[in-house]
């Protein structure tokens, strides 16, 4: 598209004053297109940042009219190499530039004052937009992105500490007048007036046969363009072999490069690309705006290699692949040089379509703005920015073709089935169409990579079907938090309700393989790019479960930093990690055979509702079926005398918590075992009842007809493998550890004054020395919370001085204060015991507690300051909060009504475990301000009480209200939607636990 404004039709030059973000030479290339005919048509474009000026110098006719200006206004995505984004040196920048804000803004509104802007034009350093506000002038953003979509993700995992940054970036971003968003755009919620427009991209000058003719190419010969900017040209070891037989590559780059192989050519620095990827066939190179626009405009085919927390990735792909453009080389193929089957396929592909719309954005759309009255007072702000921005809160669906009904359940028609699952066997039929594999315009990467999943039978074998061609289907839901929440990880009860939404895993095991393969696991995720992820994983089985070797499977640390050394890949932690478990725990024997899976979720990530237990759930009940008869071999028959066939043989119990095992030990996310267990054991509409002691279902809760649950996503991620969630149940375990020690001084005080003058003189011991570890043993029946708190002590490292002090032999002395579990200290206990820091570093701590605070999936760091007193406090309270809120759930009323007071009362057991939350550290102000404004609707409306669930900073708020208070909830939605620009998705609705559903076998037909 071009930019242009003819000089005929306006009264006078203007001044633009444009701000360019950081030194991305993709954005800068958008920002010289549109330069280039501001300039033509006779105005003045001053040039503010610190992108190259040689861009603009090669494109630009007339340089007098172009004014350049060195100045510091925002920072950019700090890349660690070529491909992976360093996510905190980013932060850090940012913030550091922050710091900044009023000497930076009160220089730049003073040159545009000076220069007399008429516009200022951003793509897309926030600072500038209030910049032109302080200087009463109007403001223009043309953009694909917005920095605080961008870094908004990176909180999860850096600390909210870095919250501040993205807000600031926001209230600068609503000071713009107008956003003109550009195709392949993310999430701008700040923005308040948004134009869409077709693409901005620089296209080709010269003739497709003159460059061709300059590199000495024959007109027929296979070309590729090596567009890789960001690595140093020694890292790419580019070989001869990469490419098939008679291709050519030429590489671009502005830096040195070593000898390169005879079918490889380097372009001169100063070669202007669109002419390059116009006149060869294939475009070869990582995502980026700069390249993928480019492709587009010249309907290229691109073979794109996956970077790391490049949050502009999803959008942009979903750009090539609604054109039939992309085509995924994965990173490991790319480094190894194993090039030759996507090129071909490539060059082989359908020509893309054509970009849609008008091929100019007309000159009144900046010229007219830039003509306006200037507003007579500077922009202070829009009122729905009062708040942060609603981080990631949308997503591009992607569009998939309506594949028809191929498969059958168990041979017959599928029928009588949750609607989720007969979408998903409708779409595994669609995989078997002979086109599946092949791309084409508006089909996403992940459908391709699904396609190559499984095994399909040939119309030979139909008739005699094998094993292996089945399918085992698996479904695992959310979870909803209605009480207990993060207080799980110190044994609180805890009361989980299934959502609708839920994971499906598709499963088949493949014929061992011929000698000299090897047996591969195979995972494809759907939908992966709208998150940030390669949808496809693979790896030898081998190397997991290192069949055939007596060491056994590899281990948990090796299994983490395996998983963890592809952030692309990382998410396959979740599932594969299910073999490994199943192996080292169980010794499940997975054999000599190959494994596919494809798994689909529609538990949205972030938002608080256990979208990676599902994962882990379905999988795991998966695998087990899928596996049977070797699951059988070591766990034994089906647990209940005449079991249906297909019944795991492994209580739900523990299948629950060899799921949590695969979060905490192979993810290495440290979360608690509710989000398993409701996923595995939640019934349709009701409560589940979990004493977190380890696992221990105690009851399924009815919620009353007159009484409804609804999620309200605050569209804040939230991320249970974050720093904070963390730093809080540190926090946590060290306050038990410290309760422990105080306690135990006092059982040995108590003691003493018990004894005997004689036996207190024999002792002869100065100091009692106290527990050494705090483990969580698996309760009995005789451990449970009703024991006298002094009785419950025990783990002594000394037991002969227990013996000689009168101590209860009868007593296991590994017991700990509170039977093991922080939460059944009582509230009363708690204050009597002694006086908890309100902090305490990590390092002062080890210095006091050497052997640590016991928790085995957390680690102290030395250098960070831990609050101890809230985090230790709050599952002690929530614990009683939630065993007074099950009571009042079904007690007895206490006042005239359709539910007495008790829904009053039950409202304010939420608020307190709200602000409990909130004191911890947990809160975020998106679901703050959701619980404010159920607060503000009230009993009147119907409304009795919200939380903030699960891991907080962030995700869902959960609700409780009158069953017909849904009007009352979307006017809380829409009030939520006018102040954080972000619409919440509400959770509504219930389905079966994994274990409720149980399994579908699939054959095709």
């Amino acid at each position: 598209m071009l930019i242009h404004t003819a000089a005929a039709e306006m009264a006078e030059p203007l001044t633009f004053v444009y701000f360019v973000s950081g030194q991305g030479f993709g954005l800068a290339s958008r920002v010289v297109e549109i330069t280039s005919h501001l300039i033509a048509a006779g105005h003045c474009v001053h040039i503010v940042g610190q992108a190259p000026h040689t861009i603009w110098l090669q494109s630009i006719d007339c340089p007098k009219r172009l004014i350049f200006r060195n100045a510091l206004v925002d920072s950019f995505a700090i890349q660690s190499d070529a491909l992976t984004v360093d996510r905190m040196k980013s932060l850090l920048d940012f913030e550091a530039i922050f710091e900044r804000q009023e000497e930076i803004v009160e220089a730049e509104a003073t040159y545009l004052r000076e220069v007399k802007a008429d516009l200022v034009v951003v793509d897309i350093a926030p600072m500038a937009c209030t910049a032109a506000a302080r200087a009463g002038v109007r403001c223009v953003a043309v953009t694909n992105f917005s920095w605080d979509y961008i870094y908004a993700e990176y909180i999860e995992t850096q600390g909210v500490r870095f919250r501040a940054v993205c807000e600031k970036i926001a209230q600068a971003y609503s000071k713009a007048d107008l956003l003109l968003r550009v195709p392949g755009f993310t999430p701008m919620p700040a923005f308040r007036r948004v134009e869409d427009v077709p693409l901005v991209v620089r296209m080709a000058r010269t003739p497709r046969d003159a460059i061709r003719a300059r590199y000495g190419l024959q007109p027929d010969q296979k070309v590729v363009v090596f567009n890789f900017g960001g690595a140093h040209p020694e890292t790419w070891k580019l070989g001869e072999s990469f490419l098939p037989a008679g291709w050519v590559c030429i590489v671009c780059t502005a830096l040195p490069t070593p000898t390169l192989p005879p079918n490889f050519i380097k372009a001169p620095a100063d070669e202007y690309t669109p002419d390059l990827i116009d006149a060869t066939d294939v475009l070869l190179g990582k995502v980026g705006y700069g390249t993928v626009s480019e492709a587009v405009a010249h309907l290229k085919p691109f073979v794109w290699v996956r970077r790391d927390y490049f949050n502009e990735q999803p959008f942009l792909l979903r750009l090539l692949e609604a054109h039939g453009l992309a085509i995924e080389l994965h990173r490991d193929d790319f480094y190894a040089g194993r090039w030759h089957q996507k090129l071909e396929q490539a060059y082989a592909s359908a020509p893309g379509t054509a970009p849609t719309g008008s091929p100019t954005v007309r000159h009144n759309v900046l010229a007219s703005v830039a003509a306006e009255a200037p507003a007579t007072a500077p922009f202070a702000g829009f009122t729905v920015l009062e708040g942060p921005p609603a981080y990631l809160a949308l997503s591009p669906a992607a569009g998939t073709d309506a594949p028809p009904p191929l498969l059958g359940g168990d041979g017959g028609e599928v029928g009588g089935l949750l609607p989720d699952v007969i979408e998903f066997v409708k779409l595994l039929g669609g995989l078997r169409r002979p086109d599946a594999q092949l791309p084409a315009p508006g089909k996403p990467t992940d459908l391709i990579e699904a396609a190559s999943c499984f095994r399909w039978p040939s119309a030979d074998s139909a008739a005699t079907p094998s094993y292996y061609d089945e399918l085992v289907l698996a479904r695992a839901p959310g979870r909803l938090d209605l009480m207990g929440g993060i207080a799980d990880y110190s044994g609180s009860l805890v009361l989980q309700m299934p959502i609708r939404e839920a994971c499906l895993v598709a499963m088949q095991r493949h014929p061992s393989p011929p000698p000299g393969e090897l047996a591969k696991l195979r995972i494809v995720s759907l939908g992966a790019d709208d998150n940030h992820r390669a949808p496809a994983f693979e790896m030898p089985l081998k190397a997991l479960l290192k069949a055939g070797s007596a060491d056994g499977p590899i281990t948990y640390e090796a299994a983490r930093a395996l998983f963890k050394a592809n952030p692309s890949t990382q998410w396959a932690a979740y599932v594969a990690g299910c073999l490994l478990v199943l192996a080292r725990e169980k010794g499940v024997d997975f054999g000599s055979d190959g494994l596919s899976i494809l798994l689909r979720s529609d538990v949205p990530e972030g938002k608080g509702v256990s979208s990676s237990a599902s994962i882990e759930v379905a999988s795991m009940c998966a695998l087990l079926q899928c596996y049977a008869p070797e699951v059988a071999a070591v766990c034994g028959p089906a647990l209940a005398p005449g079991a249906a066939p297909g019944t795991i043989p492994i209580s739900g119990r523990e299948l629950g918590l060899l799921a949590q095992m695969v979060e905490n030990r192979v993810v290495g996310a440290p979360c608690g075992v509710m989000d398993q267990m409701a996923s595995l054991l939640g019934r349709q509409g009701q409560l589940l009842a979990l004493l977190c002691q380890p696992a221990e279902p105690l009851a399924y809760v009815d919620i009353p007809s007159s009484l409804s649950v609804w999620g309200i996503d605050s569209g804040i991620r939230h991320a249970v493998s974050g720093a904070d969630y963390g730093s809080v149940r540190v926090g946590a375990f060290m306050g038990y550890r410290w309760l422990q020690q105080r306690a135990f001084a006092r059982l040995i005080e108590a003691k003493r004054d018990e004894a005997e003058d004689g036996f207190q003189d024999s002792l002869a011991v100065s100091s009692p020395t106290p527990p050494s570890r705090v483990p969580h043993p698996a309760p009995s029946s005789e451990d449970l919370p009703n024991e006298d708190l002094v009785t419950k002590l025990g783990g002594l490292s000394n037991e002969d001085l227990m013996t000689k002090l009168g101590g209860l032999p009868n007593e296991d002395l590994m017991t700990k204060l509170g039977g093991g579990y922080l939460a059944n200290v009582k509230p009363s206990e708690l204050a009597a015991l002694a006086t908890l820091p309100e902090a305490i570093s990590g390092a002062a701590f080890l210095a006091e507690f050497p052997d640590g605070h016991g928790d085995t999936v957390t680690t102290i760091a030395p250098e960070t300051t831990y609050a101890v007193r809230l985090p230790t406090q709050h599952p002690i309270s929530e614990h009683f909060r939630v065993q007074t809120f099950a009571e009042l759930l079904h007690g007895e009323p206490v006042a005239t009504g359709p539910f007495g007071r008790q829904v009053e009362m039950l409202g304010e057991l939420m608020y307190q475990s709200h602000a409990s939350y909130t004191a911890c550290g947990l809160g975020s102000d998106g679901t703050d301000r959701l619980v404010e404004l159920i607060r503000r609707a009230g009993v009147k409306r119907g409304l009795y009480g919200a939380k903030i669930t699960g891991g907080g900073s962030g995700g869902t708020v959960a609700v409780l209200g009158h069953v017909g208070a849904g009007e009352a909830v979307e006017a809380v939605v829409d009030q939520y939607t006018r102040e954080y620009g972000h619409k919440p998705y509400v959770f509504t609705g219930s389905s079966p636990g994994a274990l409720a559903f149980g399994h579908l076998r699939l054959r095709p037909i």
